[in-house]
């Protein structure tokens, strides 16, 4: 056993039988017993599920117990990891007195006393170095934080899962560490990882309301240059506005008071929002001006979307209130919004919808166009 070298562990051999070691420790809180624990799971490959632990403890600083995670405690008949197990752990921290020391003179009689008695019985199956076992072992609080570090820099589960894979291929005895879950979780370990971190980063997705875990990030984005800004005032449509310092820069560029591109894709994530990229051209490619994340694309919705917009740059067209043109697909209830909402600007329908109407129109069966012309026309 490789336990951590601040703890003092010995073997009590006057209790200690066949299957069951009883061992005495300088242990002496319950955060002390957590890192020996965490040590003691670590060098065996074991794991453990609470028991029980008794309160109102008369002669005990401490007492605990757990029961081996492959035990009937807690699990459902015919469940992978009901094995029966019958070992249990179990940790009592003695209280160091006259009284203590006189009965348990051998460990509390010393400089450094060792208070904590440790019982362990046997494993009904294989543990230490038993790739069957490995696969049952919970995620350390380590591989947990690897984790979140690899989500925070932009791997989504998939990705993360992959990268901690090929890292451990690459150190001695991958075989063993590939195989334990502990360091290498399975990809639906990493799934839940990811949901958890996501929820801690971007409040719940769905079920609740996402705007207090957003306004929570608003200071962290303005610090970075980037600006949030939120309509929730009706829960059922509601916006909000995202412009990067990239996009600020665009907003004065004459091409923005030329033509704006207008684009919106829907059912984005579980909050099936909307999001629609306002563009202006540049020499280097479209660059948006703005970025809309509203709840439906109704008219009404693209309105107080566009409204936001207006009401925190108002001249976010290159200088002017307005652009020339704004270069659409065929939505009513987009068009419909930019008029309401920038009256003198020109709509037109852009190159590729104006084939895509077309071609639906030569599909449509009530127009009754021959299928062997439908092409020729197109």
């Amino acid at each position: 056993m490789n336990i951590s070298s601040r703890f003092t562990v010995e073997k009590d051999n006057n209790l200690s039988k066949d299957g069951k070691l009883i061992l005495r420790a300088n242990i002496t809180s319950k955060v002390e017993v957590e890192e020996w624990l965490r040590c003691y799971k670590a060098s065996t490959s074991t794991e453990w599920i609470v028991k029980d632990e008794p309160h109102n403890l008369q002669k005990l600083v401490f007492h605990k117990y757990w029961m081996c995670q492959l035990s009937k405690h807690n699990k459902i008949q015919g469940s992978k990891r009901n094995k029966g197990c019958p070992a249990r752990l179990d940790i009592k921290i003695k209280k160091v007195n006259k009284d203590t020391v006189k009965n348990d003179k051998i460990y509390l009689k010393r400089d450094v006393p060792l208070p904590a008695v440790i019982t362990v019985t046997q494993h009904n199956h294989k543990t230490k170095d038993c790739f069957e076992a490995l696969k049952y072992l919970r995620v350390t609080e380590e591989t947990k934080d690897k984790f979140y570090q690899y989500f925070d820099e932009g791997l989504a589960a998939g990705a993360a899962f992959r990268m901690n894979d090929l890292s451990l291929r690459l150190m001695p005895n991958s075989g063993q560490l590939r195989a334990n879950s502990a360091v290498n979780p399975t990809p639906r370990m990493v799934q839940h990882l990811f949901d958890q971190w996501r929820i801690s980063e971007y409040g719940q997705s769905w079920g609740c309301d996402p705007f207090p875990k957003l306004r929570e990030k608003i200071p962290l984005y303005a610090s970075e240059g980037t600006a949030i800004h939120i309509d929730d005032s009706d829960s059922d449509d509601w916006a909000v506005v995202i412009v990067t310092p990239i996009m600020r820069r665009a907003q004065d560029l004459q091409s923005s008071c030329e033509i704006i591109f207008t684009d919106s894709t829907s059912n984005v994530e579980f909050t099936h929002s909307s999001v629609t990229l306002m563009l202006t051209a540049t020499k280097g490619g479209a660059v948006p001006i703005a970025i809309l994340i509203h709840s439906s694309q109704s008219t009404e919705c693209y309105s107080k979307a566009y409204n936001l917009l207006k009401s925190n740059y108002p001249k976010c067209f290159g200088g002017k209130e307005a652009p020339g043109i704004f270069m659409t697909d065929n939505s009513s209830a987009e068009k419909g919004a930019l008029l309401n909402v920038w009256p003198t600007a020109l709509q037109y329908l852009c190159h590729f919808h104006i084939g895509q109407s077309e071609w639906r129109w030569l599909r449509d069966s009530k127009h009754h166009v021959p299928q062997d012309s439908q092409q020729k026309l197109m």
